[in-house]
């Protein structure tokens, strides 16, 4: 019994070394949006990304699907559009206009996706954020900017979703703007607002890559952690069931409980081990082999 099932965990094993380098990711989210990132990090509650704008923590609520994607796909990547409605005085445009990847155009002129007409709607709408939403295009970032008695009000609606947010009372500084127009699109603030005339590089997909992480640590997915969810979930899938498989069949085979123990922790950490070597980013082939007699397993890497 010991050979067929070997072998079939060898096979099993082997079949996610040929799949593509997941360092690139296509993010469906539910409110409609489809985004091209590198994972930085996984956290309790979502994933930390980095996209052309910066980076962004999207909670797992947020996450529809998700497949991998390619460097092309992520430069290729429209800007997001902003529209903006803010009086004189308390425009944060120029501020918005320095964020990469994101292109700004006050409500009132004809941006794209617009026609007259509806730019001319838009600017009737009176600086309110529902009605300045229905005459751009669904997926366009609508910003409002208004002046209270407690200090500065920023309102911010996806169109077409019911993805929004508010900050009321902030001061009329450059860094309270710069930190809250960040949060509405939900990004992640990074250092002071640029002086005027600079225009921060749009981020590459290479920056903070993830540390390198030992695949021959006998834990499930341990390589993949901090950047592949997707593998460490998939290292489970395989580690799991193989390892349950192999401690039964060797306990059939055994003739002491030592020998059981001894066959059993060697075998689920030849499985382990692996499994993330075959899921580890750009990994070698790698093949499982039994030993003469079904004494045990031989791991074999081939680059």
């Amino acid at each position: 019994m010991i050979r067929p099932l070997t072998a079939l965990m060898a096979l099993g094993l082997a079949a996610p070394a040929v799949a593509q380098d997941a360092q690139f990711r296509e993010l469906s989210l539910v409110d409609g949006r489809t985004l091209v990132v590198t994972v930085l990090a996984t956290e309790a509650i979502g994933m930390r990304v980095a996209l052309p704008q910066g980076e962004m923590l999207i909670g797992f609520d947020m996450l529809k699907n998700m497949s991998t994607s390619t460097l092309e796909a992520y430069e290729a990547q429209p800007p997001w559009q902003v529209y903006v409605d803010a009086p004189s005085g308390h425009d944060v445009s120029p501020l918005l206009g320095k964020l990469p990847g994101v292109q700004v155009t006050a409500v009132g002129e004809v941006g794209p996706g617009m026609t007259e007409s509806s730019a001319a709607a838009a600017a009737a709408c009176d600086g309110d954020l529902s009605c300045i939403g229905q005459h751009v295009e669904p997926g366009t970032w609508v910003m409002t900017v208004s002046q209270t008695d407690t200090g500065v009000d920023l309102m911010c609606q996806l169109a077409g979703t019911r993805t929004r947010g508010a900050l009321r009372g902030l001061e009329d500084t450059s860094a309270a703007l710069w930190g809250a127009a960040h949060e509405l699109l939900g990004l992640t603030v990074t250092g002071s607002p640029p002086k005027a005339g600079v225009k921060r590089p749009v981020r590459t997909a290479s920056v903070r890559q993830p540390a390198k992480r030992s695949p021959f640590v006998p834990l499930p997915g341990y390589a993949a952690m901090g950047s592949d969810p997707a593998r460490v979930a998939a290292a489970w899938g395989v580690v799991l069931p193989a390892a349950t498989a192999w401690v039964g069949v060797v306990g059939s085979a055994s003739q002491t409980p030592v020998e059981h123990i001894a066959l059993g922790l060697s075998g689920v950490y030849a499985i382990t081990v692996a499994t993330n070597v075959a899921l580890a980013p750009r990994g070698p082939v790698v093949s499982v082999t039994p030993l003469p007699g079904g004494a045990g397993l031989t791991v074999g890497l081939r680059r």
